[in-house]
């Protein structure tokens, strides 16, 4: 048998790769391979056929002789195709250069050397000149709060013209390819003792001018903070939940520990970011870094477009999925929305409590609870919570969603948010929901009552009862926003009724360079009702308070 019949192969790109890169950017494609041979392609045994590639020079010289490996997913038959993403390095210096794609039979042969034609790809690296950041985080999963923080961060800073990579123990697959080639997961082994497919990844974190630790847990990859000689090390503070909230048989225990136990890492860095003061102030407390080099970085949140909010009574926001509502049988109920991991330290009981209580004068209310309830200790309480809602003899008002893979149409489906956590370095959850324009109801604990500021009502934690009177009050005056007494029913006014109050005016300028039309005619309002004595307080968009 001919050798050249059992090594054909055809290569299809799915996407059209960048041209021109910076020296030490990786490429990750996409092909489909189609096995045009007469014998399998096997992915095991001595011999396993591997996707990998070769650099040619200018010139058509081998620069980079063998690539990395990308294994099948599984053996493949002749006449089938198969679809797989690889991950390519750049070559060792700055040039114009061919990608040479090509199969290999290991520990015999490429396909190329038997007559298949490699895929070539012309590519041009340019010299890295920019500064190097490099981010450490111990994963990086996808709607995770810190999961998104971080490939943020690295999408910003790229975009910025950084050359930005992110090391992790953990990638989450479904990050989009353009970010995922900037990210290397690797342990701390083989940051010490780079092999092939490791070795550009270390030299970017040895050469960096900046390397972000960022830390909300303990991982094994965070201690590479020891090995930073020449860089800047920004210290990423995300919060660690106390130890003493947890189950101490529950999985994840030891984690909590280990996290505040190494909270010392921060000795390491020459700057800290904290999510808030509360934060900033469990950085101060260990003693390492001094106050003035911690930094407040709230996270942020997009809006990208105006939020109506969704009141029971009126007729449904445009914004409610009709799906969801259908779904979780919440037509004509007053909905209140936890988003988060079903963890003790959220205390999600507080919240059945008070349910319970609520139902007494809004019996139509529901408590929608979107997150993890899948994992180990999640699954525990989880069951903890509907055990709880059985014995106050209401289970079909308490809803578990599981994980959803977009939290968006949620805060668009309830009327109240609401958390009852005791712990928050932040509450991610609390500003999205403000985003959204929903109400917020938060315990006063942690960093919450900064997070929440005046924009929304605190309760006293862990007091069921006054969580529920907040509630109950909120969603009366939603009610009564929905039906408005009308005007002739309102008791005649009396001037003693502005007794030692202001009137206050929101507009959106104010002044007398403004020539807006409601612009002038709210100030004339309030210069009229200023020559009859009453007190009038202006409030405007761009420059607050004008008495």
């Amino acid at each position: 048998m001919h050798h050249s019949r059992l090594y054909q192969v055809s290569y299809q790109l799915i996407d059209t790769p960048p041209r021109t890169l910076w020296r030490g950017e990786a490429l990750l494609l996409t092909l489909t391979l189609t096995n045009h041979g007469n014998v399998p392609w096997m992915n095991f045994g001595n011999h396993p056929v591997n996707l990998s590639y070769h650099w040619h020079d200018a010139q058509g010289q081998r620069v980079v002789a063998d690539g990395l490996r990308t294994p099948l997913p599984h053996s493949l038959p002749p006449g089938h195709s198969i679809t797989l993403e690889m991950r390519v390095e750049s070559p060792p210096a700055p040039g114009t250069y061919q990608l040479l794609i090509d199969l290999v039979e290991e520990g015999f042969v490429w396909f190329s050397q038997r007559g298949a034609p490699p895929l070539t790809i012309p590519m041009t690296y340019q010299p890295a000149t920019a500064p190097r950041i490099c981010i450490i985080n111990g994963n990086c999963v996808m709607y995770d709060a810190v999961g998104n923080h971080v490939v943020a961060e690295l999408q910003v800073l790229r975009d910025a013209g950084y050359h930005t990579l992110l090391l992790t123990e953990f990638i989450d697959e479904r990050w989009p390819a353009d970010l995922r080639r900037s990210m290397v997961r690797l342990h701390l082994p083989q940051l010490q003792h780079p092999d092939q497919r490791t070795h550009e990844a270390a030299y970017h974190f040895n050469t960096a001018d900046s390397v972000i630790l960022t830390y909300s847990t303990y991982y094994d990859l965070a201690e590479a903070v020891k090995l930073v000689r020449n860089s800047v090390v920004i210290f990423d503070y995300h919060g660690v939940t106390p130890p003493t909230l947890w189950d101490p048989h529950s999985e994840g225990y030891r984690n909590l520990v280990e996290g505040q136990r190494h909270i010392n890492l921060v000795a390491y860095a020459d700057y800290a970011m904290a999510r808030s003061e509360y934060m900033r102030n469990e950085l101060i407390a260990t003693g390492l870094i001094a106050p003035e080099r911690i930094s407040v970085t709230p996270l942020g949140t997009a809006t990208p477009h105006p939020r109506p909010l969704a009141h029971k009574g009126r007729g449904e926001s445009p914004l409610r999925d009709p799906a969801l509502l259908q779904q979780y049988r919440l037509e004509g109920k007053s909905i209140l929305l936890y988003v988060g991991r079903m963890a003790r330290n959220k205390r999600l009981n507080d919240l059945v409590d008070a349910l319970a209580l609520i139902r007494q004068q809004h019996p139509e209310t529901v408590l929608l609870l979107v997150g993890d309830n899948q994992l180990g200790p999640y699954r525990e309480y989880a069951a903890e919570l509907s055990q709880q809602a059985a014995d106050l003899h209401c289970s079909d008002h308490v809803i578990f969603t599981g994980p959803v893979p977009d939290v968006a149409p949620y805060y668009d489906l309830c009327h109240i948010f609401v958390t009852a956590s005791i712990h928050e370095g932040l509450g991610m959850p609390t500003i999205e929901a403000m985003r959204h324009g929903r109400p917020v109801v938060a315990a006063a604990a942690a960093a919450l009552p900064e997070t929440v500021d005046t924009a929304g009502l605190l309760f006293e934690p862990t007091n069921a009862q006054h969580l529920a009177t907040q509630l109950s009050d909120l969603l009366h005056a939603l009610s009564m926003y929905e039906q408005p007494v009308p005007l002739e029913q309102l008791p005649p006014w009396q001037p003693d009724d502005l007794a030692g109050r202001k009137i206050g005016l929101v507009v959106p300028r104010y002044g007398t360079d403004i020539i807006g039309g409601a612009e002038r005619l709210m100030r004339g309002w309030a210069e009229q009702l200023t020559r009859r004595g009453y007190p009038v307080e202006v409030r405007d968009h761009l420059y607050g308070a004008d008495g």
